[in-house]
């Protein structure tokens, strides 16, 4: 995802598309917290007793998650600005 695009977030207001702002941060939560792009610099690496590691799927195991959705995907930091948003009117 780019900034242009944010994940569909900031153009969908505007073009009157659908917007989803579960699946977007959802999406974005995924990646932002994916190993799966910097295995040497995890951001948040899993224990050394985490069964994952044990997984059958290489995406588990390298991604540090159970959902392997969006695992490989970059997450779009104005994402978080719309977690922001929506947890402060909560």
């Amino acid at each position: 995802m780019t900034e242009g695009d944010a994940g569909g977030f900031a153009t969908a207001e505007h073009s009157g598309e659908f917007f989803d702002p579960r699946g977007v941060i959802e999406r974005n939560a995924i990646a932002l917290l994916s190993n799966y792009n910097s295995p040497a610099q995890p951001l948040d690496p899993p224990s050394l007793t985490w069964l994952g590691l044990h997984a059958d799927r290489g995406s588990v195991r390298l991604s540090g998650l159970w959902n392997v959705n969006h695992v490989t995907e970059t997450y779009d930091p104005i994402f978080l600005d719309l977690l922001e948003d929506l947890a402060s009117h909560h």
